[in-house]
């Protein structure tokens, strides 16, 4: 049917159907012929349709395993070489992964767990820098750490087995990963922990019944904890219980692995002769298993003779194909001599260009010494640059101490004459203020001019003690009350209860006080409102000043953070508010955006690290 409608994927599911009754099926005449004969269709119609993943897996997942479960490792590996030389050829990153993960399977086998590591490893590290798509990528890392365990290296035990947990995706793949984890605790003598993991694994099978072909993980695993602890009765339980369920799976390979375990528990339990009839009996399995690897293994070599048989009747055959090339390859050498001819012209007018290339360079190096001397000289004429500017800020510095000394006395005695003539003379009084006012104006300009010159002069972070927040906000608020308008509102509203962190109250306060005369300065009804927030995961103190004023165009609000840039040339102020915030918070580390979002007015971000101090 999937023939008939064209549906390429389901036929070669189909295929792999067929090749899982041979693979899986009991008493079949001649189910090595069939395996190898049905994994030959599947491989060549994946290949026929480009699907990679049915072409390996019938490959590496049907044959190779076969040939594994009937300890035919030679052919085993011999296939895995093939295998690998294909996907390498085909930079198929997948059927690569494949083929590592089939070869750690054989080195293993084999006892070869130096190997079996190295191509286990190659398989996870292909996986993390490609990111390829593998279901049982965990079962990976459990099964590094089997090796890592046997060759008793531990330390890099607890790595594989934090990733084998992230990346586990069903109850089976958290059930290996806790497994793995408990003959690691009793490695490194932690019963309590192993303990503890053997109750989780407990509940994932009660649960999910579907872990229950799986329960002989747990009760192996059973039989290690208690044999550590030296319960006899429960580990011999726990044993004999596995013994049943592997057998049930028809795994005959477990019988010398059950005589050993429990010779080696009787062994502790100086049971010396029980002991020593399971040792025999093992012994008498190893016997037997090494009599059926020997016949295995002559077969293997009488199979590898054929093939080699069949590469030298091979061999020959090309042979012949290459003394028919050969005259063909007489007829290619007489072209190529014409080639050659030609290539020496080409090669003597290249020589020919070199030489005017080389005089060309020459010319070109002559440039270049007097490009690096002009480099030098702007090098120089930066260092003097920079060596004004700082004369120039300490001039200013200087300049704006000295203005600051007269225009604090105009300010006072402004001050004494508005008081004076407060009710004599209301033009005197009038004029009185304005002096007192513009005065303050001059000496904010001071103010910010020094500040600015102090924050250019210095590229040290600020020191930092405890502040707390919600007095600093008052603070800021209660300086400019006096001097909003009626129609405006000053608001302050506490992110929190208390809040105290280490910072610069001094710095801080300046920032706000530029933020919050900035949004009053703009704002002629509604409100202007400070708060804040504290990110306890970034640790970062954002307090925000929102306004409900003309409002800054989207197309300004970068430029409003430069050194004197004005939007209304008419409106009072120097330009430098918004600079010496934005100064400041990257001073600290900080941040000051405007919110572009916000259409009511203005509202902006000031944001800079803090640490919260209990």
């Amino acid at each position: 049917m999937a023939e008939q409608e064209g549906d390429k994927r389901m036929q070669a599911v189909a295929l792999s159907t067929k090749l899982e009754y041979y693979y899986y099926g009991n008493n079949i005449p001649n189910k090595k012929d069939s395996i190898i004969a049905w994994v030959d269709r599947v491989k060549q119609f994946a290949k026929k349709t480009n699907q990679p993943k049915y072409y390996y897996f019938a490959w590496s997942s049907r044959l190779i395993y076969y040939y594994l479960h009937i300890n035919n490792l030679h052919l085993a590996l011999n296939e895995a070489e093939k295998m690998l030389r294909d996907a390498q050829a085909e930079n198929n990153l997948d059927g690569i992964m494949t083929c590592y993960n089939s070869m750690a399977a054989i080195y293993e086998k084999k006892g070869l767990l130096s190997r079996a590591l190295e191509y286990t490893l190659l398989e996870i590290e292909l996986f993390e820098n490609n990111e390829i798509e593998k279901y049982n990528i965990s079962g990976r890392y459990c099964s590094a750490v089997d090796i890592l365990t046997e060759l008793k290296q531990f330390d890099k035990i607890p790595l594989f087995l934090d990733k084998a947990k992230k990346y586990s995706k069903t109850d089976l793949h958290h059930l290996q990963y806790l497994t793995h984890y408990i003959d690691y605790d009793i490695a490194i003598n932690k019963p309590e922990d192993a303990y503890r993991k053997i109750e989780e694994a407990s509940e994932l099978f009660k649960n999910n019944k579907a872990l229950a072909p799986h329960l002989h993980i747990l009760h192996h695993t059973q039989f290690t904890y208690y044999r550590y602890i030296k319960d006899f009765e429960k580990a011999l339980s726990y044993l004999d219980l596995w013994r049943s369920e592997v057998n049930q799976r028809r795994d005959n390979s477990a019988n010398s692995a059950y005589s050993l375990r429990k010779a080696d528990l009787f062994w502790d339990n100086h049971k010396k002769a029980e002991s020593a009839d399971l040792y025999k009996e093992y012994i008498e399995f190893l016997d037997q298993e090494k009599i059926e690897a020997e016949q295995i293994t002559t077969a293997e070599f009488s199979t590898l003779l054929n093939i080699q048989k069949l590469n030298a009747e091979k061999q020959e055959l090309e042979n012949i194909a290459r003394q028919k090339k050969l005259q063909h390859t007489r007829i290619t050498l007489g072209l190529l001599s014409i080639i050659l001819l030609v290539v020496i012209y080409f090669s003597y007018n290249q020589i020919k260009t070199n030489k005017i290339l080389k005089l060309s360079k020459s010319k070109l190096d002559k440039k270049n010494s007097i490009l690096e001397k002009a480099q030098k000289e702007l090098r120089i004429a930066k260092e003097v640059a920079e060596e004004n500017s700082r004369l120039k800020t300490v001039f200013i510095q200087n300049m704006s101490h000295e203005i600051r000394t007269p225009l604090n006395s105009i300010v006072g005695f402004s001050a004494v004459l508005s008081g004076m003539f407060e009710d004599k003379d209301e033009e005197v009084k009038t004029y009185a203020s304005l002096i007192e006012e513009n005065s303050q104006v001059l000496l904010r300009l001071i103010d910010n001019i020094l500040t600015i010159s102090a924050l250019d002069g210095s590229k040290q972070m600020f020191p930092v003690a405890l502040m707390d927040v919600n007095q600093c906000c008052k603070d800021c608020i209660s300086k400019f009350e006096k001097e909003m308008p009626q129609e405006v509102a000053l608001i302050f509203e506490s992110g929190r209860e208390v809040l105290r962190v280490e910072s610069n109250l001094e710095h801080i306060t300046l920032a706000l006080n530029h933020l919050l005369s900035n949004a009053i300065k703009f704002t002629k009804e509604g409100k202007v409102m400070l708060t804040y927030d504290y990110n306890d995961k970034k640790g970062l103190l954002t307090f925000t000043v929102t306004d409900t004023g003309i409002g800054i165009p989207v197309e300004e609000q970068q430029k409003v953070f430069e050194r004197f840039f004005k939007l209304d040339e008419f409106t009072q102020g120097t330009g430098l508010g918004l600079s010496i915030s934005h100064i400041i918070a990257e001073r600290f580390g900080g941040k000051v955006v405007i919110d572009m979002e916000y259409t009511g007015g203005c509202r902006v971000h000031f944001t800079v690290p803090a640490k919260v101090c209990s």
